[in-house]
């Protein structure tokens, strides 16, 4: 019931109250395997009380539910989830947005604070961020304009669903790969200069130079990833010098094969290690 949400800034993990809000959990892990929320802006950020998210026109008034993309004849929206006890909010806190009762669609929001959250309580409570609040907090400390919008555009540059105890719903197809572009083709908000180029980060590098520092990044970011999901140890770690190529194989592939394909750059030997789970 988790999900590493990777953003312009750094990489976010949520657990999920699959249980206490069962609607809105499988409601945001649908809408990340259908890639809805990739490239979406933090639209509102109030540096250390919250900062939002979610809606693909960038304004703050867009989104669907995924029971609507599915079926549009269904709701826009759905439900609340409040229990007859209401939840405890804290730092980390992560919650629907809505604009009333029961206008739950795909915008939400994490909490940076643990006092004074009674404005919050009438909001879905959903989830919680595990690791990542640094990055929150860095997101909530961005330079904003009047409505809260960050004048460098930060955005969730993609979400990884690690754990999912719900079926798919009748008519999810999960898309085969990301959406392309910089930004959802329905947003309608100006484009403003992204937190990652930073003013003086590229200042007097060529080209070249400036690609490689930002395949660097998303390398670091890859690297992360597969820390969290356990197929790597550590997100820096480095085959020994000698080793040309490290890959996983499907079962057919033999050593014979790596030694056919490789040879072709001097002499090498090819060893095959399987770790069957």
């Amino acid at each position: 019931m988790s999900v590493l949400i990777q953003t312009s800034l750094g990489e976010i993990v949520v657990d999920l109250r699959v249980k206490e809000a069962p609607r809105a959990s499988l409601n945001f892990l649908k809408l990340c395997k259908l890639k809805y929320y990739n490239n979406v802006l933090f639209f509102n950020v109030q540096e250390s009380l919250l900062v939002q998210t979610g809606d693909p026109t960038g304004h703050g008034h867009g989104g669907d539910s995924v029971f609507h993309l599915l079926d549009p004849k269904q709701p826009r929206s759905f439900p609340d989830e409040l229990g007859v006890k209401k939840p405890v909010l804290s730092k980390g806190s992560m919650c629907m947005a809505n604009t009333g009762p029961n206008t739950n669609t795909s915008q939400f929001f994490f909490i940076l604070r643990d006092d004074d959250l009674t404005q919050f309580e009438n909001n879905t409570l959903f989830g919680h961020a595990v690791e990542g609040l640094d990055i929150l907090q860095n997101i909530s400390e961005l330079y904003a304009d009047g409505n809260g919008r960050p004048y460098q555009d930060c955005r969730i540059l993609h979400t990884f669903v690690l754990d999912d105890p719900f079926p798919d719903p009748s008519g999810l197809i999960e898309p085969p790969s990301s959406p392309i572009g910089e930004r959802p083709e329905v947003e309608s908000v100006e484009t403003r200069l992204s937190v990652l180029d930073k003013l003086d980060e590229y200042e007097g590098k060529t080209e070249e130079e400036v690609l490689e520092l930002r395949r660097e990044r998303e390398d670091k970011s890859r690297g992360v990833f597969l820390e969290i999901i356990g197929d790597v140890p550590d997100a820096d770690v480095k085959p020994p010098e000698e080793v040309l190529f490290l890959c996983k194989l499907n079962p057919v592939t033999t050593a014979e094969d790596l030694e056919l394909i490789f040879s072709r750059f001097g002499p090498c030997t090819a060893h095959i290690s399987y770790n069957f789970v």
